[in-house]
């Protein structure tokens, strides 16, 4: 089956996919090894967030397999081209992640077409486990001035994808953001390059209109995707407010249990390019375990 979208939506389709990989932490495989990047995918520990991840690939490929079909030939491919440009093997594993979830995505949309009901339990399933660790005030509005600091630092390893964001950005610096902020946007990296504010917004809005109109589960997908497309964004910034608004997917903050400090679960990056554009607010999830003792 050969995909009817342009060039440049099959080259969008990709990024996308290759964001959501990032956005997962896997057990490390070889660089080459498909079928251990499938592995490793599986073996995740949060299954959930696996699902909420291709159901997202999903949507943005508006459930069409061949689109699918294109992002998992397309991501399979480009490792041995960056592997012939001399790329780090760090920078091959991600479109081989890519690569699996446009695997599953396929497999669900054949479940579904054969009748099967795996899509429907599979978002069951992922909002009963969500409502299970999350906090009663978990999805919040915060301000990005208080939101902790990046510790560990992003390491020497990752300096192909995020040595723009290496140096640390103390709480001087970030005040000074928040009086002078940053609106023009840098062509450094792929987050960056996207305008932050305007991002904020979007979700703030979209966020708001979600919770007044008590939507959940699909119902509530198809609504944030439709609000999305209304807000004006370029595709690449709308692909990051649908992260932000995933619960599974945006800025995560744990405090572990009989611990002060606040840590990060997922979205280290895009808190990092807030911090640094001198964004006010924006939606995270907040886990609190502090009074539990292991």
């Amino acid at each position: 089956m050969k995909s009817s979208a342009p060039a440049g939506q099959a080259e969008a389709d990709l990024f996308f996919a290759w964001m959501l990989a990032m956005n997962i932490d896997v057990r490390a495989f070889p660089a080459g090894d498909e079928k251990a990047a499938q592995e490793a995918l599986g073996e995740h520990p949060r299954p959930s967030h696996v699902r909420g991840l291709v159901q997202m690939l999903i949507e943005k490929v508006e459930a069409d397999p061949a689109r699918l079909q294109a992002v998992a030939a397309a991501a399979r491919s480009r490792p041995g081209e960056l592997a012939r440009q001399g790329e780090p093997p760090q920078r091959l594993r991600p479109y081989l992640v890519a690569a699996a979830l446009a695997g599953r995505g396929l497999a669900m949309i054949r479940e579904e077409a054969a009748g099967h009901p795996l899509s429907g339990e599979a978002r069951a399933e992922r909002v009963t486990a969500g409502k299970k660790w999350r906090a009663v005030d978990g999805r919040k509005l915060a301000w990005v001035m208080r939101l902790p600091q990046i510790d560990p630092p992003f390491t020497e390893a990752q300096r192909w994808r995020d040595g723009c964001m290496m140096p640390p950005l103390t709480w001087r610096q970030r005040a000074l953001r928040q009086v002078f902020p940053r609106r023009g946007v840098r062509d450094c990296c792929c987050y960056h390059r996207q305008d932050f504010h305007a991002i904020a917004a979007a979700v703030s809005a979209v966020h708001r209109q979600l919770r007044r109109g008590g939507l959940d589960g699909e119902d509530a997908d198809e609504q944030r995707f439709r609000l999305l497309k209304e807000t004006g964004l370029g595709e690449d910034e709308r692909d990051t407010a649908m992260l932000l608004l995933d619960e599974d997917c945006g800025i995560h903050i744990w405090r572990p249990p009989g611990q002060r400090r606040w840590i990060y679960q997922d979205g280290r990056h895009r808190a990092r390019a807030l911090m640094d554009a001198g964004v006010r607010r924006i939606l995270i999830t907040a886990t609190d375990d502090c009074r539990f003792r292991g």
